[in-house]
């Protein structure tokens, strides 16, 4: 039973992180970005070509659920003491990055932005204050404009909070000096990828999935199905040895009634169905006890947030919860056909058990 609960949320605690994660930075930063190649990921110098990506078209593909124009601007902030560079993000209002702040998009205007909690308390700003903002080209002066802060987030991803300022498109358009129509990259979300989504991209264009973007994190969140499975094998382990031992003893026990039985005409078959069904009900009983606890405890963390977790290690400060139905009906099919096998192992004994030494014993 106990093994049933560890597994169960194993499952559903590791699903839930891995799942939560790959959610926000597709909700920051899209599933996959095109864009020029050879340019900056977070620094869109270049405006590109509308007639260049049918974006249109991406849009019809059933498997492409978010397509979005976004302009990324480098810059620098005055602090307390010296000056901080920043990123400035310019997105459209049906950006699903205002999901993630749980903010209405409608209320931001041009030349005001959102702030993360980490960046506003380094340079001393607040909900309402104004900032000025140096932009920097490489080629040309700084261009320099006052924005207002219309509000503050937190995502708890470390690598936008502490850099990142999100605001309108048509801000940055008018910083760039390009026309309305102008954006340096597109985001986008997918539920798979399609590779037909090529046809519509100019070969002057790349594209990057999430997973090339930020590898590092991806690998780290790969580990979490490794941590899955060495906890069921444990598992499976511990309940199999124990399944062994409580099985064994019982056969042990039960001597004299199997020497008794096979000399009323029941052969080594019969007798190890005995048993059979005797550790599957066991394995039954522990599966549906073990299957309502499990539940019940998820079911709680997953309304109330019981167990927290450090954000700057994480990325979430709780432990999110994914009760995968399919998943839960695997793991105990496999479970069950695990305990089967392991059952065979004592049932060996039966066959070496002779009726006469038994009852001469007695």
């Amino acid at each position: 039973m106990i093994s049933v609960i560890v597994m169960l949320i194993a499952i559903s605690t590791g699903f839930g992180i891995q799942n939560e994660i790959k959610s926000k930075f597709s909700n920051l930063f899209g599933d996959a970005s095109i864009s020029k190649y050879g340019s900056e990921f977070f620094n869109t110098s270049e405006n590109i070509d509308d007639n260049k990506i049918e974006i249109e078209k991406i849009k019809n593909l059933d498997e492409y659920y978010n397509v979005n124009k976004v302009i990324y601007s480098n810059a620098i902030i005055p602090n307390k003491t010296s000056f901080s560079p920043i990123v400035l993000k310019g997105v459209e209002k049906s950006n699903p990055i205002f999901s993630e702040f749980g903010i209405k998009s409608d209320s931001l205007k041009n030349n005001q932005a959102f702030i993360s909690k980490t960046l506003g308390n380094l340079l001393g700003v607040n909900k309402g204050d104004k900032i000025k903002v140096f932009f920097y080209h490489s080629d040309k002066n700084p261009i320099i404009r006052s924005v207002e802060i219309l509000d503050v987030f937190e995502t708890g991803i470390k690598e936008f909070d502490d850099k990142f300022l999100v605001t309108d498109i048509k801000f940055l358009r008018t910083v760039n000096k390009w026309d309305q129509n102008s954006f340096g990259i597109v985001e986008i979300q997918f539920s798979s990828f399609n590779d037909e989504i090529y046809n519509y991209i100019d070969p002057q264009y790349s594209l990057t999935v999430n997973q090339n973007k930020f590898s590092e994190i991806y690998n780290w969140i790969s580990l979490f199905d490794t941590n899955i499975y060495i906890v069921i094998v444990l598992m499976i382990l511990v309940s199999g040895i124990n399944m062994i031992t409580v099985l064994l003893i019982t056969i042990l026990d039960k001597t004299n009634f199997i020497g008794t039985i096979k000399i009323l005409g029941a052969d080594n078959e019969m007798v190890r169905k005995i048993f059979i069904r005797n550790g599957m009900s066991l394995v039954f009983n522990g599966l549906i006890i073990g299957n309502i606890v499990g539940l019940l405890v998820l079911i709680l963390q997953m309304n109330y947030k019981i167990v927290s977790l450090d954000a700057s290690t994480y990325y979430i400060n709780y432990v999110p919860i994914d009760i995968n139905i399919l998943h839960i009906l695997i793991l105990n099919i496999f479970i069950i056909i695990s305990c089967f096998i392991f059952l065979q192992i004592p049932l060996r004994f039966i066959s070496k058990i002779k009726p006469n030494r038994t009852l001469r014993m007695t």
